[in-house]
């Protein structure tokens, strides 16, 4: 006899994560993570030395392309896409921009909400964001199913719109079909004022009538903060609140980090904008959240323009001048890995 709530489910077998990006030594020897135009597998938590070794040497050390097929026909299964924010160390809500599922952290207890999506203070703070999870078999690693996140909204909706044209294609068919899933740039125009290559998932049947576009596209995005770059990984954006964990997803606010004793402690950069002043010298401003979720607008290096959702701790800050506004520079500081 079947289980009711255990019986009909199914679980997906993970070996391994692949990224989207690395960690690069800065000035001043700090790492920021920053987006490549090239698949990253790495020896991890998520991912075993032999299953990293398979892969290099099928696909190399940079792929741009790789051959994959979806275990299921089921989108909301292989792609599933959810607004989430996470906090010290667990999923804390999870919504459709309808409902969300939010965890108290005191108690632990679980209740529906509203999702406000875009007018809610968490996302418009940075502090929660859409994600999707694509899981796939890659081709000769027969083991089990990799898995991408992405928070990228340009990657999620050019993969859903190739989903449609490859199941459309073959009868309402994906389960078992070789399939293509690559790295393509895409031209940005940020506030009207530069031009900006970023790297975007590109997904396509090779072979068939029909391949959703994978050339360069040019588009003035209003909201291209949050657009513009393809996330480097957020760990483990897979479980719903409800579901145990299995394994950690990368915390914000490390324990490490905690005891910092910087004017505000450990701050993620959420936003960084670059503008001329009089004389003609780059400024860039950056937003910070503390670990209280309020924000910091701060005078920051150079260097912070390729840091989104990086941490720092230990920092020294000074006070400045920009235009008729007095704010806090970032003076030095420590990367949070």
């Amino acid at each position: 006899m079947p289980i009711k709530g255990l019986t009909e489910k199914r679980s997906l077998a993970r070996i391994g994560k692949i990224h989207l990006g690395i960690k690069q030594k800065g000035k001043g020897g700090n790492l920021y993570p920053t987006a490549t135009d090239y698949f990253v597998v790495y020896e991890d938590g998520n991912t075993a030395p032999e299953i990293v070794a398979k892969f290099k040497a099928l696909y190399g050390e940079k792929p741009k392309e790789i051959d994959i097929i979806f275990p299921v026909n089921d989108p909301e299964v292989f792609f599933p896409q959810w607004l989430k924010r996470y906090g010290n160390n667990r999923l804390l809500c999870k919504g459709d921009g309808e409902t969300a599922l939010e965890t108290n952290t005191q108690t632990g207890e679980i209740r529906q909400i509203e999702c406000k999506y875009r007018n809610c203070p968490y996302y418009q703070k940075g502090q929660c964001r859409e994600v999707g999870n694509l899981l796939f078999y890659v081709q000769g690693i027969p083991e089990g199913v990799f898995q991408i996140d992405t928070s990228s909204i340009n990657s999620i909706k050019k993969i859903n719109t190739a989903i449609d044209i490859i199941k459309s294609a073959n009868g309402g068919k994906i389960a078992g079909i070789p399939l293509k899933l690559a790295l393509v740039p895409m031209k940005v125009l940020a506030d009207g004022k530069y031009n900006k290559t970023v790297y975007i998932l590109h997904l396509y049947q090779p072979n068939a009538a029909v391949n959703p576009p994978a050339a360069d596209e040019e588009k003035d995005i209003e909201d291209i903060i949050n657009e513009a770059m393809d996330e480097v990984e957020n760990e483990d954006f897979t479980f719903p609140p409800e579901e145990e964990i299995d394994d950690v997803p990368e915390d914000l606010f490390p324990e490490e980090v905690q005891n910092d004793n910087s004017k505000y402690g450990p701050l993620e950069v959420t936003a960084v904008k670059g503008f001329f002043d009089k004389t003609g010298k780059t400024i860039y401003v950056a937003s910070l959240s503390d670990t209280k979720g309020n924000q910091h607008t701060m005078v920051v290096p150079e260097e912070f323009k390729e840091m989104k959702n990086a941490i720092i701790k230990n920092y020294t800050l000074k006070e400045t001048k920009v235009g008729n506004k007095q704010l806090e520079e970032v003076i030095d500081y420590e990367m949070v890995m």
